[in-house]
């Protein structure tokens, strides 16, 4: 039994998830102590939510179709059954499931039954807007059949950004598109001022950025993406899902040749799927790089499950006394971390006043094409871009095109002792 709860303007809602072994039956006694000791926590308002779900192995009438009696009579699957009813009435509890939705087919018998189970709280009821089974997402190499849960509370959600996939770009199409824009803007010169500089960059950024903006296709991204993933795994799942959900159409006929079908492509997913995954890794694993092979270690040593976390832990920090304080809040977290990044220079300047500096070692010579090509070749192809939003690849692939007009602004840093303003900007991510 897993229990979370979740706080909002709606009050609290605590959801147990449920797997109740029909070998021990232990789950149901304790979860009936734990909701009779800790009822103040978990619903301490008549408003607060209770939802009960997942694997209950149990069969009752008021949830089992009338054709899986046999399941529903004998004496200790009413005994387990009459548990359950109990604790529904207990807790002013509803079933949000409805009846005769199976949810199990037996992988020997291919009879469909109804273990699992969704319930909740009777004024809850009317919060959800879905409550069902969702055969089609069956996934493979499983015989339980997904309950999809929607409940409307109010609650402030966060916007999801898409992002611009520069892995699936026709460069041949950017390129085309890219001198087009750089058409409008002037030619590459010599620059001798700092406002034909400032010109000169902003309209180079703004013409690169109008070509991603054009041809960088978009994709959110994915907290459930596996890198092993396929174009023809994504394919191979949309058709077991119609395979799917006409097998669980036609559940009332047995032998009809669906079941078959529906029964060979799984286990013909299932395969590719562990296949695909084991060629990635092998080919992952042979194709390492000096930096790369402490990813590798990560992966290796690190335990299963989902290696990501959502939030940043409780940090500790000196206030303005010295005192040892915990940060707690977003806000204050990223404070803390800028603080620990960035210091503030020191008040007075450590280098003494009319320091006599030594000559250059060698006089500034101007930077050429080839100097640029060779620094871009050097890059990270993907390395996460700063905030204008163009991506390292965008030089290598545009190379010819755009060193022309970096090598004069380059030059002009250097002459004009300046800077592109949006270029002091960065991100920093924290890990």
């Amino acid at each position: 039994m897993v229990v979370i709860q979740l706080h909002g303007s709606f009050g609290k809602v605590t959801i147990f998830n449920i797997y109740d072994d029909s070998t021990k039956r232990e789950v149901l006694p304790a979860l009936a102590t734990y909701l009779e000791t800790e009822i103040r926590t978990i619903r301490p308002t008549l408003q607060d939510h209770i939802i009960l779900l997942g694997d209950f192995n149990a069969h009752h009438f008021l949830w089992e179709e009338a054709r899986n009696a046999h399941l529903c009579t004998p004496p200790e699957a009413q005994e387990v059954a009459q548990r359950i009813i109990e604790l529904l009435v207990d807790r002013d509890l509803q079933m949000a499931l409805p009846k005769d939705k199976p949810t199990l087919q037996s992988t020997s018998s291919g009879n469909w039954t109804r273990p699992d189970n969704v319930f909740c709280t009777a004024h809850t009821l009317d919060s959800f807007t879905l409550c069902d089974t969702a055969p089609r997402r069956r996934p493979p190499c499983t015989d339980h059949v997904p309950i999809l849960s929607s409940l409307d509370l109010n609650i402030p959600c966060t916007t999801t950004t898409t992002t611009f996939n520069f892995r699936d770009v026709d460069w041949k199409e950017f390129r085309d598109r890219l001198n087009t824009h750089l058409a409008d803007i002037p030619e590459p010169m010599p620059i001798t001022s700092e406002a034909q500089f400032q010109a000169a960059a902003a309209k180079l950024i703004t013409a690169i950025q109008q070509t991603i903006e054009d041809k960088t296709p978009r994709t959110k991204p994915s907290p459930h993406a596996k890198r092993w993933w396929t174009r023809e795994l994504s394919q191979m799942i949309k058709h077991k899902d119609k395979l799917s959900d006409s097998s669980y159409k036609m559940r009332g006929l047995p032998n009809h040749p669906v079941h078959e079908e529906h029964r060979k492509y799984r286990n013909l997913v299932t395969e590719t799927i562990r296949k695909t995954k084991k060629e990635h890794w092998i080919s992952y694993l042979e194709d390492l790089n000096q930096q790369d092979v402490y990813t590798a270690s990560r992966y290796a040593t690190s335990p299963p499950g989902d290696g990501g976390r959502t939030s940043i832990p409780t940090l500790k920090s000196k206030n303005m006394r010295g005192e040892t304080i915990e940060v707690t809040s977003n806000e204050d977290k990223s404070k803390t971390l800028a603080q620990a990044f960035f210091p503030p220079p020191p008040p007075t300047s450590t280098v003494p006043q009319d320091f006599d500096y030594p000559d250059p070692i060698t006089p500034f010579s101007p930077i050429t094409n080839e100097q640029i090509e060779r620094a871009i070749t050097k890059t990270s192809s993907y390395k996460a871009p700063g905030p204008d939003g163009i991506c390292n690849i965008v030089f290598k692939r545009s190379t010819e095109i755009l060193t022309p007009y970096l090598k004069h602004l380059f030059n002009a840093v250097f002459t004009l002792n300046t800077y592109v303003d949006s270029w002091k900007e960065f991100t920093t991510v924290v890990l």
